[in-house]
């Protein structure tokens, strides 16, 4: 008797969104936004047969924080992207996790001021199947920005890519692909007395795997390129993902694939042209 076929998938999950502005016309001014996608559905569908059963995609993050004053002041924007839906069907080989959400923030200021940006990608969404969800990767460039005039500068952004979805009891089956991260900040500014840059990038973790194979980690690669009139500070810091672990096979023995290789990691700081 021929099995059944049964189809699932979970709801992606809302977009995140957020904004802050605040002015100042005689004092400092600070802003901070903060923004969350939801996660996806889960397919909680328990029959053997659930062939084409996948999680629902996590939600986007958008988040976005602007302060003017004049005295300065701080400014932060940071989003995470949702996570992706987990998937329970039945071992077979088109059950797949939901991938994670992606995400976006900017950050601008004007006066003495610190402006930092920080954008997470969302993590794979875990599977019984074949293969998990992959996590988000995040790809920054220039989300943060600022002036001022005649005082300090400060700018940091960073980007981390998303973990991989984890996998289930059947070997063979293979964790979701971390996320990668590259964050990449240029400024040229011509009225600060000190201007400051960080650039960061960490790739997401590699995803676990019960009795299959566990995933690298995500690669990171992080560039700043600072010119300024006065005093410049830049750095570029870049960190790979935590490769994923393998746990143990169903007769016991130690899974084969256990510590998979974390990923590579460059930074530059370029001269200004």
């Amino acid at each position: 008797m021929a099995g059944n076929t049964v189809t699932g998938t979970g709801g992606a999950g809302a977009a995140g969104s957020a904004k802050a502005t605040a002015t100042s016309t005689t004092g400092s001014a600070n802003a901070q936004a903060t923004a969350t996608g939801g996660g996806g559905g889960t397919e909680p569908i328990y029959d053997a047969d659930a062939n084409t059963s996948k999680g629902g995609v996590g939600g986007a993050a958008k988040a976005a924080a602007t302060s003017t004053s004049l005295t300065g002041g701080t400014t932060k924007a940071m989003a995470t992207g949702g996570i992706g839906g987990s998937a329970w069907g039945g071992d077979n080989a088109k059950t797949v996790g939901g991938a994670g959400g992606g995400a976006t923030a900017s950050a601008s200021d004007s006066g003495d001021t610190i402006v930092s940006a920080t954008e997470i990608g969302g993590a794979g969404g875990a599977s019984q199947g074949t293969k998990a969800g992959a996590g988000a990767s995040i790809d920054a460039v220039n989300i943060v920005s600022g002036s001022t005039q005649g005082a300090s500068l400060y700018l940091t952004q960073t980007a981390i890519g998303g973990a991989g979805g984890q996998t289930g009891q059947r070997a063979g089956n293979v964790a979701g692909s971390a996320g990668s991260a590259t964050s990449a900040l240029t400024v040229a500014d011509t009225t600060s007395v000190l201007l400051s840059g960080s650039s960061y990038a960490t790739g997401g973790a590699g995803g676990y795997a019960q009795s299959g194979i566990p995933s690298p980690g995500g690669a990171a690669t992080a560039t700043i390129s600072l010119s300024g009139a006065q005093q410049v500070v830049a750095l570029a810091d870049a960190t790979g993902g935590v490769g994923g672990v393998g746990g143990v096979q169903p007769t016991g023995r130690p899974n084969y694939y256990s510590g998979r290789i974390a990923g590579a990691a460059s930074a530059t700081r370029r001269p200004p042209a």
